[in-house]
Parts: structure tokens; C-alpha cells; sequence
């Protein structure tokens, strides 16, 4: 019998998951494991410092050759390539970084990630990663049990971007199902409009311009002095739509991104259930807040919800996909049901062998809650409990040490993790010149200390937005000392700013 037409010409272009794979599979990871310690262990700051563009000089010169050579450079080409780009990565394990919400990763969800992407498993159809499938299936049940309901559905999905379109377009084909008709002829042309705080996530209105809705179909609805959609202006909100419209869904946030506010979710899922609308919670950063016993009670309502976005690459501590969008009725799923006689023949599915492609708009999808259920058996809820309070806790000491200082004004007190103020010069100046240093500071510390801060444009009667500055805690090992250190940096670079004119 003739052999395999390819033969391969080093280890490290075998099959990963075969013996000689696995083999080349251990050295690399080795020699990838010594790369990254080196190069993080000879970085001097978080972030590369400098101008950007020399972090683009240091990668077109590792790829010097092209990235696609006429003849391969073979293993020796790794330790070269990712020393590059260990060289321009930010170190999110690093005390000086408390920008967004990129957490840094946990060891063992690393480890599973690697796994996972050994193996190659898609759960799409049953026979691409029946365990991958199965791990999936409790994990949801699983997740909508820390949310205090049982029996729900979901899917995972790689960010809560996605989450929210596909929620949302569960929501447009239920209110579809739900249509009125008109003698008896035909759905009534009625235009969905979609309620959410005006703190609410971009991805809300992309969702609706991507579902042919117009982004103009979300109506924004303001908030109190902590940040949350006023239920009682909701409620204005839908009695003022036209006699054509109708409110489609009401969207809570749990864990807005500029202030880590938690909307009223009881009252919202009242007043959704009062006018049929679906009620939809965006909880991609919050969400995970719950396995803490400390901040269970801000989410009252969460269990309520139609459906729900959850991040775990967020406050869980995974590698990026490590997202879920979660069902609290099964059958509200069916409009994304669909049968192809070469993933999910509808006769193999009766006879027991189900995948996830009906769920959600993929095909081929890696399995991602081998990471995550790694990490929840792993840790426990006790554990997954105390590195939520420990960003918690730090970010009421910098609200405290803020408060505390001359040169800096706190502009809400945290609810979650997140941490927003101001700094104030020392000569009183206009509102614009104090927003030119706030938005200075941010950029000054990235050239000069490679730490970074975080920026949100707060709104004010004027109509001209304040820039003020954010600290996002997701590093649960962060020390306090470390964040009296970092709002030294700020105060220090505000001077500079200040100083420069």
C-alpha cells in the first residue's frame, strides 16, 4: 500500500495530536514556556514604552524574509517569533495596568485552553467533539444556576458582542411570533424599538443595525446619580412611542463598561413583562460578579431575565473566547433551529447524536468550556468568590485614596471593580483645558512608564463631555500599595501635563 503522499519534514509539522505530534507538541511548548518567562522577566515596563510605532519596528524586523518565505524557516523560527512578540504584548499581570477589562489569564485555564486547541475539537456536530458538547451543555446549566434559575439553555459565543445579537435577534423573532393581525390577514407593520440605558454597550445598537432595525431602533433612557436606568423613565419611554411602534425589548446592564453600574434588573423585568417585551440583561462584565456571596444582591432580577450576556474572559480569568449567552426558555430558541445533511441530519439528531450548531450563528467552534469548567472545578465557588472580592476591595481603596486626595476628584463610588475621577489641576482652569490634561495623562503614561489607565467621557448639562480617567480592577493579585502607587503615577504625569501647558 502506497505511503502518505506529504511527507513531513520535521516534527513540528506533524499532526498535533499524534504520537510524534505530541512529542514535537512538548518541545515547543517548552521552548515557548522559557521564551515568555524571558521575555517578560526582561521587560522593564507593562506596557512597550516609547511611540507606538516602534513596537511595529520590532515585528517587521523579527519577519524580516516575509511571513510566507518560499522555503520554510523551521523550528528555529519559533523561539525568534515569539520573542517579537513577547517584546510588544502588555503584561496584564503587571501592577501598573488598570485599563480595561482584560484580565489576566489563570494558569489552569491556560492549560486547558492548550488542550483544547491540541486536540482540534469543534462542537458543531457530534461527531467533531461529543465530550466538547457535553462539557457545554452542563456548563450552561451550570452558569444559569449561579444566576438562580434552572432549566435554561444557552450557548457559548465568543464575546458578548455576539451575545447580544444573538439575543436580541431571539427577540425580534419572538415579538414576530407574538405579531397582531390585522382582519385576519397579516401582521400589522409595527417597528420594534429596543429600551437600554444610555450607558448601555455599543454592541446593543451595532446589533440592531446589523438585524435591519437601524441603530436608530434603540432608544437610550437615562440614568440616576449612581450610574442605572431609571425604571420610572423606561416607563415614560415606551408610553411615548408612536402608534406604530411597539418596545420590542428592554435591555438591562449588569456592569456598565464606564462605570461598572448594575441597572435595577427587578424593577426592569417588572416592566418588561408588563408590555411582553423581552427582557435581556447584559451582564458581560458583572455577570461573574455573582459566585461572590458580597455582591450576589445587586443582581436580584438577573434570574428573570429571557436571556442573558456573560464574559468570562472578563472577571473569570480565561483566555479569550470565554463567553456565554444564556436561554431562560429553551423553546425561545427555535427560530436559530436548522438541519444540514452534513452537520446535523435531522435523523441523527433523533437517534441521540446532537451538537450545538443549532444555537447560535457558527459552524465550526473550538471547545471552550473545557477551560472554563477546568477553572470552576478547579477553584470552587469559594475560590472564583475570593478573587471577585479581591478587585472588589481594591477598588473601594482607590475610591478612598482618591477621595483623600487634593488633585483628584472622585467621580462615582465604585459598584463593582471599576474606579472613575478626575484629576484637577492646581490653577482652576475651564472644563476643556482640565479634559486636554486628563486625556494627556493617559498617553503620558503609556510613553513614559508603559502603565495604563483607563478614559471615559463623562456627559454634563453643558453638552460638553468631561474627560475622566478609569481604573478597572481585574487583577485580583494586585497589592494596595501597588494602586497608591499607580495614583501617584497619575497625579505625577498630571503635573507634567499641567506644566507643559
Amino acid at each position: 500500500m502506497p505511503g502518505p503522499m506529504f511527507s513531513a519534514r520535521s516534527e513540528e509539522s506533524s499532526l498535533a495530536a499524534s504520537d510524534v505530534g505530541l512529542t514535537a507538541v512538548s518541545d515547543l511548548a517548552v521552548a515557548a514556556v522559557e521564551q515568555i518567562r524571558k521575555g517578560m522577566r526582561d521587560r522593564e515596563t507593562a506596557l512597550p514604552a516609547g511611540r507606538p510605532g516602534q513596537v511595529d519596528d520590532v515585528v517587521a524586523a523579527v519577519l524580516a524574509g516575509g511571513i510566507l518565505p518560499d522555503r520554510g524557516r523551521g523550528g528555529r523560527d519559533w523561539p525568534e517569533l515569539l520573542r517579537g512578540f513577547v517584546a510588544g504584548i502588555v503584561d496584564l499581570t503587571a501592577d501598573t495596568v488598570a485599563a480595561n477589562l482584560q484580565a489576566p489569564v489563570l494558569a489552569i485555564a491556560a492549560v486547558a485552553d492548550f488542550a483544547a486547541g491540541v486536540t482540534g475539537q469543534s462542537v458543531d456536530a457530534w461527531e467533531s467533539g461529543p465530550s466538547g458538547i457535553a462539557l457545554e451543555r452542563e456548563l450552561i446549566a451550570a452558569l444559569w444556576n449561579l444566576l438562580g434559575h434552572s432549566g435554561g439553555d444557552g450557548v457559548l459565543t465568543p464575546g458578548s458582542t455576539q451575545s447580544n445579537l444573538l439575543a436580541l435577534l431571539l427577540a425580534r423573532e419572538q415579538s414576530s411570533l407574538g405579531a397582531s393581525f390585522e382582519n385576519g390577514i397579516g401582521p400589522t407593520r409595527r417597528r420594534p424599538r429596543i429600551l437600554a440605558s444610555e450607558l448601555a454597550h455599543l454592541s446593543i445598537q451595532r446589533a440592531a443595525g446589523v438585524l435591519g432595525l437601524g441603530q436608530d431602533a434603540v432608544i437610550p433612557v437615562p440614568i440616576d446619580a449612581e450610574n442605572r436606568m431609571l425604571v420610572g423613565a423606561a416607563a415614560d419611554r415606551i408610553a411615548g412611542l408612536a402608534e406604530d411602534e411597539f418596545p420590542m425589548a428592554l435591555v438591562g446592564t449588569a456592569g456598565t463598561t464606564d462605570f461598572g453600574s448594575v441597572d435595577p434588573l427587578d424593577g426592569l423585568a417588572d416592566l418588561a413583562r408588563s408590555h411582553s417585551a423581552w427582557f435581556h440583561v447584559d451582564a458581560a462584565y458583572g455577570g461573574a460578579a455573582m459566585f461572590s456571596d458580597r455582591a450576589r444582591g445587586r443582581f436580584r432580577g438577573i434570574e428573570r431575565a429571557d436571556s442573558v450576556s456573560l464574559d468570562l474572559h472578563k472577571l473569570g480569568w480565561q483566555p479569550a473566547p470565554a463567553a456565554a449567552m444564556l436561554l431562560r426558555d429553551p423553546a425561545t430558541a427555535i427560530p436559530l433551529d436548522c438541519n444540514v445533511a452534513c452537520v446535523n441530519p435531522r435523523d441523527d439528531e433523533q437517534a441521540g447524536y446532537v451538537g450545538r450548531f443549532a444555537r447560535t450563528l457558527q459552524t465550526t467552534r473550538r471547545a471552550d468550556a473545557l477551560k472554563i469548567v477546568a477553572t470552576l472545578r478547579v477553584l470552587g465557588r469559594d475560590g472564583m468568590a475570593e478573587l471577585v472580592d479581591a478587585c472588589l476591595d481594591l477598588a473601594v481603596h482607590a475610591a478612598d485614596r482618591i477621595s483623600a486626595h487634593p488633585r483628584l476628584r472622585l467621580v462615582s463610588e465604585p459598584q463593582l471593580s471599576v474606579v472613575v475621577f478626575r484629576y484637577l489641576p492646581v490653577a482652576d482652569g475651564e472644563s476643556h483645558v482640565i479634559s486636554r490634561i486628563n486625556a494627556g495623562i493617559r498617553r503620558r503614561l503609556m510613553r513614559e512608564t508603559g502603565g495604563s489607565v483607563g478614559r471615559v467621557d463623562v456627559a454634563t448639562p453643558s453638552g460638553l463631555p468631561e474627560v475622566c480617567l478609569k481604573f478597572t480592577f481585574v487583577n485580583p493579585y494586585l497589592s494596595q500599595s501597588a494602586v497608591e502607587d499607580l495614583i501617584d503615577m497619575v497625579v505625577q504625569a498630571g503635573s507634567a501635563e499641567e506644566a507643559q501647558g
